[in-house]
């Protein structure tokens, strides 16, 4: 049964696995790259990361301007009461048992707007967040993209010079049986034979970017090193108008999320200074409070051992100096 149960269980582990990942190589089209990339990209994370943050910042911002409820219970047990000497006489005063509780509850009614500033400051900040990740998210997909046609082109290269150089090689075979038999001179053979070592280079150089832009992408995807990657997809060529420069700048301006976030980040830094002067303003609370105690011999308390106060009124509180 336990042999069994492994058995199962790896098996479940194999399905759940892509099926790229048996044969050690990734074989994936370009949205399924830019998809992964999206998922597995820690820059991305960290944005997502920074942007939950600043939504908790948010709600902790908005929590200032809700009621805020306490509450308090305590006992106090008295192994020894004091005693005071009256006419020579002692006399112990107090109880063995102390018990006490009470709640209040305070609402901020003004604060110079410092509330609503900084809620609106935090609100600021989670926009820019929202652009940031989308910023991270466009400069990871932009990578991708151009690695992954960077490589399909160096398949394209590869692919050029190694047919031209297997054609330069097969006339430099015919070449050599005619000088072997006369009719070819010395000039004709070093010549090709300097056309092929000419291509040779080029063919070695481009395999070599080839692997280092398959590397940059297996960075990109969050591949295992000793795995292989291939792309899928093939060139498409797709003719679009081009605007003018001054089209483009307006399109850069508007779109590039990265702009966005600089905008809202000032934006919030305004809001901020804000936030700072309001703190300079009186602050007006309005508190209630319920408070209770007694003072017993032993825990049944009756109604002459216990008293309750319950209070309520406003409060003003301005920083004359600071």
């Amino acid at each position: 049964m336990r042999r069994l149960a492994s058995i199962i269980a790896a098996a479940s582990l194999l399905a759940a696995m892509p099926a790229a990942a048996f044969a050690g190589e990734w074989k994936l089209t370009l949205e399924q790259s830019v998809g992964r990339s999206l998922e597995e990209n820690r820059d991305i994370a960290t944005a997502r990361q920074r942007l939950a943050e600043v939504m908790g910042m948010k709600g902790e911002a908005m929590s200032q301007g809700l009621p805020q409820l306490s509450a308090v219970a305590g006992y106090t047990r008295t192994w020894r009461r004091p005693e005071m000497i009256i006419n020579g006489v002692g006399v112990q005063i107090g109880s063995e048992n102390y018990f006490h509780g009470g709640a209040e509850v305070s609402q901020l009614i003004w604060d110079g707007g410092r509330v609503i500033k900084a809620v609106k400051a935090a609100r600021t900040e989670e926009m820019r967040g929202i652009e940031t990740v989308r910023d991270a998210e466009e400069i990871v997909r932009f990578q991708v993209k151009q690695t992954y046609y960077q490589i399909l082109y160096m398949d394209k290269v590869i692919e050029v010079l190694d047919r031209q150089l297997g054609s330069l090689k097969g006339h430099l075979s015919a070449i050599r049986t005619r000088y072997e038999r006369g009719v070819d001179s010395d000039y004709a053979l070093m010549r090709q034979q300097v056309e092929v070592a000419n291509v040779e280079p080029e063919l070695i150089e481009a395999r070599r970017m080839k692997d280092l832009l398959t590397n940059s992408m297996k960075i990109l995807l969050a591949i295992p090193p000793e795995d292989g990657f291939a792309p899928t997809d093939r060139f498409s060529y797709r003719a679009r108008p081009v605007p003018g420069v001054p089209e483009l700048s307006n399109m850069a301006r508007s779109h590039r999320p990265d702009l966005a976030a600089e905008k809202l980040r000032e934006k919030s830094l305004v809001q901020n200074v804000g936030v700072e002067k309001a703190g300079y303003w009186p602050t007006i609370n309005f508190t209630s409070s319920w408070q209770w105690q007694a003072y017993s011999g032993d825990w049944n308390i009756t109604s002459n051992e216990q008293t309750g106060a319950f209070q309520s009124g406003f409060g003003l509180s301005w920083p004359i100096f600071d």
